[in-house]
């Protein structure tokens, strides 16, 4: 199906009929219904936006389908592109609906949730200098971001981007700091109480062949050269990168982009409000053009 009628059936069909099409497993689950799912512990992918998240679940499916064979479940885009409550809200009421210790690949995760038996699943969490995340934020805010189906989850999402578009990157980032910071906090505590698999973004875009062997460690699984080149080119990584589009998702992927477009007080203000993370990623004082 060409991306021209993929949008046409995005926008005009009812949400129940594309639920039915891209959703069929998440709304037998959100609704409490059976379903038939491997003996193979469960896989999570934890993220946040701006961080790989649409290449990095491409991975998991990539050596999913060569170990657990686990079938893919996205619950924050089936509640993302529906109207009522999101899916932190829903889960919290009714966690045994939507997190099974076996049988599923949930990726990716773009924020924490409180798991139960968080123990018995296998996990990785991809993160990025929080200061890139806010700046690449903006333009994905102001541009780039996917339109939800809902007409009136839509309608929200264009009032939001026109505000953005009417903000200063340093303004937006300003604004959006705070929630940014809670992520990073409450995945450190994840992290100090849970075996996790840690890949940074800046390694996929530098060190392409370790990041996927880091994410091939959660599946026990030995990827071969073909195959870190076959996740290369799926990637995109194959070709050149630097130059800037701001009209496309993926819009430059070099790390250190907040130093060109930030202002040195907003930048300054990051460092301090950061520091804790900035220094346990070892983020803090890196020079990206110099890796």
């Amino acid at each position: 199906m060409n991306r021209k009628l993929k949008n046409i059936l995005k926008y005009t069909l009812p949400f129940w009929a594309i639920e039915k099409i891209k959703f069929p497993l998440e709304a037998r689950m959100a609704g409490g219904k059976p379903v038939q799912l491997p003996d193979q512990p469960s896989v999570l992918l934890f993220t946040l936006n701006k961080c790989a998240s649409t290449f990095t679940p491409k991975v998991m499916t990539y050596l999913n389908e060569r170990t657990r064979k686990l079938p893919l479940v996205d619950f924050e885009g089936y509640f993302y592109n529906q109207s009522g409550e999101d899916f932190k809200a829903m889960m919290q009421r009714r966690p045994e609906r939507y997190f099974r210790p076996k049988g599923i690949m949930m990726a990716p995760l773009r924020r924490w949730y409180p798991i139960p038996d968080f123990e018995q699943y296998s996990a990785v969490l991809v993160i990025r200098d929080p200061r890139d995340i806010l700046t690449s934020k903006y333009f994905s805010q102001a541009s780039t971001h996917s339109v939800p189906f809902s007409p009136k989850k839509r309608q929200i999402f264009f009032e939001r981007r026109e505000r953005v578009k009417n903000m200063s990157i340093d303004a937006f980032v300003h604004e959006w700091a705070p929630e940014i910071k809670s992520d990073f906090q409450e995945y450190t505590e994840m992290l100090d109480r849970y075996e996790v698999q840690v890949v940074r973004y800046e390694d996929i875009i530098l060190d392409f062949e370790n990041a996927m062997a880091s994410f091939a460690n959660v599946f026990d699984y030995e990827l071969s050269a073909d195959e870190i080149e076959e996740l290369r080119v799926i990637g995109g990584y194959d070709k050149p990168m630097g130059e800037e589009n701001v009209k496309v998702h993926t819009r430059k992927r070099l790390p250190g982009d907040h130093k060109e477009k930030l202002k040195p007080e907003t930048i300054a203000y990051l460092d301090e409000m950061f520091e804790p993370e900035l220094k346990r990623f070892a983020y803090q004082g890196v020079d990206w053009t110099r890796m």
